[in-house]
């Protein structure tokens, strides 16, 4: 099998989320790139990428370009196929726009590979189980006010998440990020016996002494106030 072709296009989406209530709906559009891997047996991978932004132009040349060079290449060799993207990456990888233009690329290939195996990704991976807890993440954002989070997060364990993960830790201040931690302590939306509620912190750092500092902060502050804490996400 053959990779014969390669198809871009940019996927503008809504950027509301079904876990936010009581909250203005916003009018902007989140912007991913999607791609396109077609073969000459005429199975076709799909994969896709986001970066956000003023750079999704940017990422979708890094997508077209990368995936170019894989043309004539049998898709189903993923480790091949990224090994080689790497090496063509020179000094631009690990991390930043190539990695983002990579991840759609392998995606597509795994996508090839299992649709030419009859299988899906999970089994040829081991399929381990056939469940996965999952975390509500993009409820509980930096432009939300505290008296949003504190409703919020009952309210969440309520619909069955027992992990939320929720920004903070570059606020103007320490104390802002430690406020934002604060209302959303597992002691006050946990009820008698309930099961564990798991708050992941998301730093999504842009300056990572400072987020560093904050974290450190925040941790202390956690511990100190008996939160029950997964990770530190960035």
């Amino acid at each position: 099998m053959k990779i014969t072709h390669v198809t871009t296009r940019v996927l503008r989406t809504p950027a509301d989320n079904p876990l936010v209530v009581g909250l203005p709906a916003p009018t902007d559009t989140r912007e991913f790139v999607t791609l396109e891997l077609g073969t000459d047996q005429g199975l076709v991978g799909v994969g896709l990428t986001f970066f956000g932004g003023a750079l999704t132009a940017a990422l979708k040349v890094a997508v077209d370009t990368l995936a170019g060079l894989v043309v004539g290449d049998d898709p189903t060799q993923t480790e091949a196929i990224a090994a080689k993207l790497r090496r063509a990456a020179g000094s631009s990888g690990p991390g930043g726009i190539f990695t983002l233009a990579l991840s759609a690329i392998d995606t597509a290939c795994w996508d090839i590979r299992g649709k030419a195996l009859g299988q899906s990704v999970c089994a040829l991976l081991g399929g381990l189980r056939d469940r996965v807890p999952t975390y509500a993440s993009g409820a509980l954002m930096r432009p939300h006010p505290v008296d949003y989070l504190a409703k919020a997060g009952p309210r969440l364990r309520d619909m069955g998440f027992r992990q939320m993960k929720m920004q903070c830790g570059s606020e103007p201040s320490v104390a802002a990020s430690i406020e934002r931690v604060r209302v959303m302590q597992v002691e006050r939306f946990r009820p008698h016996r309930s099961p564990v509620v798991h708050m992941r912190p998301d730093g999504c750092p842009n300056r990572f002494d400072l987020l560093h500092r904050k974290a450190r902060v925040l941790q202390n502050c956690i511990d100190d106030r008996g939160c029950l804490v997964g990770v530190i996400d960035t």
